[in-house]
């Protein structure tokens, strides 16, 4: 069964639309408008959207829910752009967007892992915006290997989970590129990206990036699953209630590769006490039995947002900022 949008604009209402099973086609000139809260996307049995020509729009006010055994796109070209209020992506299986845009109001939130940038062409681009894109526990791929794959203003990727092992991970295809990527971490309206500047590229067919972040309650609980003290070789003791900041960091590039990254933190997450917190900090590496010197020097603040960069780096998971000497 094949439906050919090629009106240059069709409004829904309702409940939306529901794929049964159908191949949606869109011509580049169509934008195809789902209005109102109720105004779902919902694909199940094996439908699929297809575009004639690249250029296509689905611009939707209520949520995206993909049931089929499919990714929901049969190529690339689509742009779905989210307007409504606070929406999610959900379903049983995975979407691959090609070009994902938010807007409209309010939070938007994955219910699934998600891709974004293409399947074939991989050339598509996630435009966060001005909103907050919430990866609750789930896993975000972007399939671009640009460093221009990501956009954003005041909009951000909350990837917090309270947890050992946090699943709310943004994961970059990066290519064998070097190159500056911004994985444009935020929380409760403030911005604290991570800025990943790859000096020495992986080897082709390796190349994923995976980078999540969360603030810690009291002494730095729950600490990272593989973690077994908070011992700091600057201070001599335990570190976690006086000379830590609350924020932990996890990077896993999918080979051997060498960067510079810039960690950032809210302020109010310095809880070091008033010995440690405004003076030099630095960022310490759990190497899986012993907590590494410190490296890449900075001031502690307690106001605003505070950062931390560290050059040259080849060995990740966990970070945190601690107390430096």
């Amino acid at each position: 069964i094949g439906i050919l949008l090629s009106l240059v604009i069709a409004n829904t209402h309702a409940q939306g639309i529901i794929n049964n099973g159908a191949n949606i086609v869109l011509n580049s000139s169509v934008t195809v408008y789902i209005n109102g809260t109720t105004g779902h996307y919902k694909n199940q049995n094996s439908g699929l959207i297809k575009n004639s020509t690249t250029g296509g729009t689905i611009n939707m006010f209520g949520n995206w829910t993909n049931n089929a055994s499919n990714v929901a796109f049969q190529n690339d070209g689509a742009t779905v752009l989210l307007s409504g209020a606070d929406q999610t992506i959900g379903g049983t299986n995975s979407t691959s967007f090609y070009n994902l845009t938010l807007a409209g109001s309010g939070t938007k939130t994955l219910g699934v892992a998600t891709n974004v940038g293409g399947q074939s062409t991989y050339t598509g681009v996630l435009s966060i915006g001005a909103r907050p894109l919430d990866l609750n526990t789930y896993r975000l791929n972007v399939t671009n290997t640009a460093t221009t794959a990501v956009t954003y203003s005041s909009g951000y990727v909350i990837s917090e989970m309270n947890a050992a092992t946090n699943t709310s991970i943004m994961n970059w295809k990066t290519g064998t590129n070097t190159g500056t990527y911004v994985f444009p971490f935020g929380v409760s309206g403030t911005q604290i990206p991570v800025t990943f500047t790859i000096t020495t590229g992986m080897a082709a067919g390796t190349d994923n990036v995976s980078i999540s972040t969360r603030a810690s309650g009291a002494n730095n609980t729950p600490w990272a699953s593989t973690v077994s003290s908070m011992n700091s070789p600057v201070i001599g003791g335990d570190a976690s209630s006086v000379a830590v900041v609350d924020r932990w960091w996890d990077i896993t590039p999918s080979a051997a590769i060498t960067a510079n990254v810039t960690f950032r933190y809210r302020g109010s997450e310095n809880t070091m006490s008033s010995s440690y917190s405004g003076g030099a900090i630095g960022m310490q590496h759990w190497n899986g039995s012993t907590w590494e010197t410190t490296v890449g020097i900075a001031t502690g603040v307690t106001s605003g947002v505070g950062s931390v960069t560290a050059n040259g780096l080849t060995s990740f998971s966990p970070y945190v900022i601690t107390a430096s000497s």
